[in-house]
């Protein structure tokens, strides 16, 4: 094999690996610190639109307690038809309180232990 041969060999076989360490973190990344998901139905209009596209960070929550309006993503529970856990659906939720919490809409505006909140987070048919 001439220099050139295995100069071009060894270049391969280098863009490879790169691509292979690429993909990996890509994966890693994905599994363990923040993921991207796209909004699959209008159920949290106006906050997130159908289609919208979502990063999703998963070491957080581990460090914080939810605070009123985080957005979660989550699988739902069997019994649901929300969306399907077994087709790999995820359903997305907006915490507007906590335990104990009195929420309340009116014309005027939503309200916490009638404390105003800064944008009406309760959805209105």
């Amino acid at each position: 094999m001439t220099k050139t041969g295995k100069s071009l060999a060894r270049s391969a076989a280098e863009l490879v690996g790169i691509i292979a360490v690429a993909l990996g973190l890509a994966l890693a990344i994905q599994a363990f610190v923040v993921k991207p998901y796209e909004i699959p139905s209008g159920s949290m209009l106006p906050t997130l639109h159908l289609g919208q596209r979502i990063l999703v960070d998963r070491v957080g929550t581990h460090f914080a307690d939810p605070k009123v309006g985080d957005i979660y993503v989550f699988h739902p529970p069997k019994s649901e038809t929300c969306a399907d856990p077994h087709a790999g659906q995820n359903a997305n939720g907006q915490t507007a309180g906590r335990a104990c919490d009195v929420a309340q809409t009116s014309e005027s505006g939503d309200t916490i232990n009638a404390t105003a909140l800064a944008a009406d987070i309760c959805r209105r048919s």
